[in-house]
């Protein structure tokens, strides 16, 4: 039923044809998801928070019915496919939600284009060491990756999708569909020498950022797969660095909060919204 509610659309922006989802009405929303995903797999997420907002949902480049071309996965390639997407549908100051890569988008962005944006929500997004590691590392990861991928892809698609409801119980069968349709049809140039770099150092982008942020975290504790990016310490580092930013510790939630916990989710972001 959700998936009638979703209206498909395209632009074309920064050189390249994205396409999006909007859903509901209200003060426009921007979802930003993470590397894998797509539009699809805000789920029930997206569609309590198009009772009060028009979610604005893309398929980042590379992701979902988005083109995908050879090359041109650098952050600054996101970023100025968010900036246009944008300005194109005329959405600034625009409220945002980035979850992992998504969110590294939004605080990139909003970092060097404050205009753009209203609030932010940062959703395991930050966290973890600084980025510097050595090139053989960041090297091994995408290999890694890689190899990971190629792996599920060649497995039949019921098979990953009985696997994917065992380990989440909590999702329902569409969010199950749209997460495993997901991690099967993203392009593979994503991971390759001249894309997005594996590690990141959240720090010195969030720092410069003046709009009210909601910093959302899972539960590392959790029996969740995939895990929170988050250590123990992190809520308190961000703390101290962010003073006006509000943190929020969601538990039970792995990686994909608005998956593992969609209603506390929702919680935790509309009154910050509203």
């Amino acid at each position: 039923m959700l998936g009638m509610l979703w209206q498909p659309a395209e632009l074309q922006t920064n050189g390249i044809r994205i396409h999006y989802y909007r859903l509901g009405e209200g003060p426009p929303l921007l979802l930003l998801h993470g590397i894998g995903a797509n539009a699809r797999t805000w789920g029930r997420a997206a569609g309590a928070l198009a009772a009060r907002h028009l979610v604005i949902a893309p398929d980042a480049r590379g992701h979902g019915q988005s083109e995908k071309p050879e090359r041109g996965y650098r952050d600054a390639d996101y970023i100025a496919d968010v900036a246009g997407l944008i300005m194109e549908l005329q959405l600034a100051p625009v409220d945002a939600i980035g979850h992992s890569v998504g969110g590294r988008i939004v605080a990139e962005l909003a970092a060097d284009r404050p205009e753009l944006f209203h609030r932010i929500v940062l959703e395991e997004a930050v966290g973890g060491a600084p980025a510097a590691r050595p090139a053989a590392e960041e090297a091994q990861m995408r290999a890694g990756a890689r190899v990971w991928l190629e792996r599920l892809r060649a497995t039949p698609r019921e098979a990953v999708l009985a696997q994917t409801r065992q380990r989440q119980p909590g999702w329902t069968d569409a969010e199950c569909e749209a997460f495993v349709d997901s991690q099967r049809e993203f392009s593979m140039a994503i991971y390759g020498d001249q894309s997005l770099g594996y590690f990141w150092d959240w720090r010195p982008a969030v720092a410069r950022i003046r709009h009210p942020m909601l910093v959302l975290l899972g539960d590392r504790s959790a029996p969740r797969f995939p895990p929170s990016s988050a250590d123990e310490t992190t809520r308190d580092e961000i703390a101290g660095l962010l003073p006006a930013a509000r943190v929020v510790q969601i538990k039970g939630a792995g990686h994909l909060l608005h998956l593992d916990q969609p209603h506390e989710f929702v919680e935790a972001v509309e009154p910050f919204l509203s």
